[in-house]
């Protein structure tokens, strides 16, 4: 079966002597992982093309129990993305997230991960990066149903909200006189709520805002705990 598609490695590794392990994360069929055979030995048929992070177009081919690169051309590169070491350890982040393959993955999502790519590539300040990659974080939490995005306490409804906690299945804001020591349970205030309510529906005002680097890097250590948690995945602390 062939397979013809937009894609984004988000992972090239050595595979036997001659051969490459590629995790692509595709706009029509998601995380497909695959194999790049002869890659190592013969320049000529893959080039460069197999480099992580560039938006590309795939001709795969679909077998028994495996999935093969037959052709791969680069459509968009993103020449800046690896200059910045805050840069590689979100996309070390990303590329650990997409490839925990929990739940079913969507266009949007490959939308998303493109926009990353885009605006990691033109950031000049630390805080932007941040930014961008909050709102990938927050995205990724509500598209799995993980976290609810009402400003209420889960239990009473109060809207007078002072932490997000979690079960084994979710995470939920509560209120004070519902917190239970039991539950992962952080504490938050009006910055967090605001950040995270305008993150999962980002306007262009929101993207062009400028954050304090403290206040981002608050919010992340605040989400970190629950990424590991639900995704079963090593984050790179950015700083």
């Amino acid at each position: 079966m062939e397979i013809k598609d937009y894609g984004i490695i988000i992972s090239s590794e050595d595979f036997r002597e001659n051969d490459k392990l590629v995790k692509i994360y595709t706009k029509d069929n998601g995380l497909i992982i695959s194999y790049a055979f002869g890659a190592k030995k013969s320049k000529k048929r893959f080039g460069g093309n197999l480099v992580p992070f560039n938006l590309s177009s795939f001709h795969l081919k679909r077998h028994k129990d495996y999935i093969t690169i037959e052709e791969v051309r680069v459509i968009k590169y993103f020449p800046e993305i690896t200059k910045s070491i805050i840069n590689i350890k979100i996309l070390f982040n990303v590329s650990a997230l997409l490839c925990s393959q929990r739940g079913h993955w969507d266009t949007n999502l490959f939308k998303l991960l493109y926009f990353l790519l885009t605006n990691l590539n033109d950031a000049k300040e630390d805080n932007d990066r941040i930014k961008i990659y909050l709102i990938f974080c927050f995205y990724l939490l509500k598209k799995e149903g993980i976290i609810n995005a009402q400003k209420i306490c889960y239990i009473c409804k109060d809207k007078k909200i002072l932490f997000i906690a979690s079960d084994n299945n979710s995470i939920y804001f509560k209120c004070p006189s519902c917190a239970n020591e039991k539950e992962l349970l952080v504490k938050i205030d009006g910055f967090f709520l605001e950040f995270f309510i305008q993150a999962l529906n980002p306007t262009r005002t929101f993207l062009e805002q400028k954050f304090k680097k403290d206040a981002l890097l608050k919010i992340l250590s605040i989400i970190d705990p629950f990424l590991k948690r639900y995704f079963n995945v090593d984050i790179e602390l950015l700083f």
